[in-house]
C-alpha cells in the first residue's frame, strides 16, 4: 500500500499546497497565517508524498518546549481511509514531543 509514501518537512514554497487543500475543504485560513506560523517554526509543516506526489499535509508548530499546535491536517479525498493521514499525524506528534 504505502511502500512509496514519504513524510517529510515541507519546504516554504510547498506550504501553498496546504493552503490550497484547505480552501478546497471549505476552510478559511487567514491570509497571513501561513507566514506567521512558518516564522514561528520553520520545521513545523509536513507533507505526505505518494509516488512523489503530495497527497497530505499537517502543521505541527512549536511555540516553546512545552506548547505547540497542530492544524492543516488534510488528506486528499481519494487517499483517505488508507492510513496515510494517521501516519502523518503520528509524525506531527513525534515532532512536538
Amino acid at each position: 500500500m504505502d511502500s512509496e509514501y514519504i513524510i517529510r518537512p515541507m519546504m516554504q514554497n510547498e506550504i501553498d499546497f496546504a493552503i490550497e487543500l484547505a480552501a478546497t475543504e471549505g476552510w478559511n485560513p487567514g491570509l497571513h497565517d501561513r507566514d506567521c506560523f512558518y516564522a514561528a517554526d520553520r520545521n513545523g509543516f509536513f507533507i505526505g508524498l505518494l509516488n512523489g506526489q503530495p497527497i497530505a499535509c499537517l502543521s505541527a508548530v512549536k511555540y516553546s518546549d512545552s506548547f505547540g499546535v497542530m492544524g492543516l491536517y488534510i488528506v486528499k479525498k481519494p487517499y483517505r481511509g488508507q492510513q496515510y493521514g494517521i501516519k502523518l499525524w503520528r509524525a506531527g506528534l513525534n515532532y512536538l514531543k
